[in-house]
């Protein structure tokens, strides 16, 4: 049980019956994920040594100073069903961590959960937040696009939810990111698109690491139990989980 209160940025309605959209650890040992890529003596980590006490009670990146710097809300279920709770929090966590270094200024960077569907480890079935880092990690220069260039639509190629069987959800160069002219003309794909890369990424554990980890860098990808918040409708919940099945990003 955390005994904090724990700000939610990214909610999605609770399908029931529809089990875990998140891999165990098994899965991702069988995708070949690697769950931590960092660099620790990279960057200065004398925060880690502060006692837990000496952090604010209160911190909130969507309100911090009265300056906003979060992103959008996300919603995996519009405009259809897709088991895809794991990608929307990971990509929510890492867009609000651009728009910290960028300091709130400019238009807001949204990156495509689409183009992870389409082309990362994970499906409408389930996936894993950890194997998003990893995946957009092992892209190198060519990241993740934006959602201007590849929006979500809920589908990937094992889906059989609405219209996803009948268009091509492959990883091509129309699925990763395109354009599209003027009326009567066919959508073409780019091979040079707006992205994000990231440098390293990694897995924490525990309330104390993962409220020093929000503290310093920003929201962070958390795996939980969502049956006990199934009727969740305001307030702060305090309880139990017996298992992962949800992913969430935690703002503060």
């Amino acid at each position: 049980m955390i005994q904090a209160l724990i700000l939610v940025s990214y909610l999605a309605a609770i399908v029931q019956g529809r089990g875990s959209e998140v891999w165990t650890r098994h899965q991702e040992d069988e995708a070949g994920i690697i769950r931590n890529d960092y660099n620790v003596g990279a960057q200065p980590f004398q925060f880690q040594k502060l006692s837990i006490q000496n952090y604010p009670k209160y911190y909130n990146w969507c309100d911090m100073n009265n300056t906003n710097y979060c992103t959008i809300s996300r919603n995996q279920h519009i405009p259809q069903y897709c088991g895809s709770c794991w990608a929307h929090a990971s990509v929510s966590a890492f867009g609000d961590r651009i728009k910290i270094f960028r300091k709130a200024r400019g238009v807001d960077i949204n990156l495509s959960v689409q183009h992870i569907l389409n082309c990362g480890i994970g499906s409408c079935h389930g996936g894993s937040a950890v194997a998003v880092y990893y995946w957009i990690k092992s892209q190198g220069y060519k990241g993740i696009s934006y959602e201007t260039s590849n929006p979500y639509l809920a589908c990937s190629s094992d889906s059989e939810e609405g219209f996803c069987p009948s268009v091509d959800w492959s990883c091509n160069v129309l699925n990763v990111a395109r354009t599209c002219p003027t009326f009567g003309k066919k959508c073409v794909g780019l091979t040079s698109y707006p992205n994000a890369t990231i440098a390293e990424y990694g897995v924490i554990s525990g309330v104390d690491a993962m409220m020093k980890e929000i503290y310093v860098r920003g929201p962070i990808a958390c795996d939980i139990d969502s049956d006990p918040i199934d009727n969740y409708t305001s307030g702060v919940f305090v309880g139990d989980g017996k298992g992962v099945n949800h992913v969430i990003s935690v703002v503060g």
